[in-house]
């Protein structure tokens, strides 16, 4: 079996995003080796990983090596303790990161404020994005959901649905196609706001008759592309998020809320996201 085909066999039960990830990772890897990775030298990979001068995209290319040496049960302890070694220098470059963030992000409080004037201005497509990034801090992933009026119609289990129920008394947002699907499941959230559930309907009219206001994400493959676009500044979902743990930093209840709207442990969430985080 080629390397390749090994490999998607392998990815083919994680999320969609996870396994494009890892696709990408794989064939950036092999570009910059001689042969396939499996037969490839545990020190001829870390030489190569390390010619990439982002500590995050390097440790990407050690991960992947690590999961194709796995696969063919290849040595992997050099890969493994490089991994270790770089995974320093990734915290080290997050601190960094927070500290500048930290002096130039926005309040949660501005987020809320450019929310509601999106629902003002009749922007339902930003509005809805940004009122879920700001709510339930969810990724640029589960912003791909198909809108359907009947329950029976969320039949694909890899996919994310928002069930808008024609008495219009709320709306069901269930996630199953997110980053850590494998690891949390499937994610339910009940969403009674009027005006959410007015823009949602607006957006449902509009794909009904095929105009583009009815098109939220245009191309799955550059969700984070119309996510950024369509935030304050264009900061972003991540930036959003971090934003977000900011302002509940002190609140336990409200953090292990958003743990569980987002699918992301406390420890990952104080690791990556908390822009206080900097000694």
């Amino acid at each position: 079996m080629a390397e390749l085909q090994k490999l998607e066999e392998f990815v083919s039960t994680k999320s969609k995003n996870t396994a494009t990830n890892y696709i990408r990772q794989y064939k950036k890897l092999l570009d910059m080796l001689d042969r396939d990775v499996n037969t490839s030298g545990e020190k001829n990979i870390i030489l190569a990983a390390k010619t990439i001068q982002n500590v995050n995209s390097t440790q990407a290319l050690l991960n992947i090596a690590i999961v194709i040496k796995k696969l063919y049960d290849k040595p992997h302890s050099l890969l493994i303790n490089e991994r270790d070694r770089n995974k320093t220098m990734v915290e080290l470059k997050t601190k960094e990161t927070n500290v500048e963030l930290a002096q130039k992000l926005p309040s949660y409080k501005k987020l809320v404020e450019y929310t509601d004037s999106l629902y003002e201005k009749n922007n339902y497509i930003e509005y809805v994005i940004n009122y879920l990034l700001i709510n339930y801090f969810v990724r640029n992933q589960d912003l791909l959901f198909e809108i359907v009026q009947k329950k029976k119609d969320m039949t694909n289990q890899s996919m994310n649905y928002m069930w808008l129920p024609k008495h219009g008394k709320k709306v069901e947002y269930v996630r199953q196609d997110y980053k850590t699907a494998n690891v949390y499941g499937k994610k339910t959230i009940i969403i009674t706001d009027p005006k959410f559930i007015l823009a949602v309907k607006r957006i449902y009219g509009c794909q009904k008759y095929n105009l583009d206001c009815g098109d939220i994400i245009p191309t799955e493959t550059q969700v984070g592309y119309y996510v950024k676009k369509a935030t304050m500044d264009e900061l972003g979902e991540g930036a959003y998020f971090k934003i977000s743990l900011n302002e509940y930093r002190d609140d336990l209840q409200k953090l292990k809320e958003m743990s569980l709207f987002r699918g992301t442990s406390l420890e990952t969430m104080a690791n990556s996201y908390d822009i206080k985080n900097i000694i």
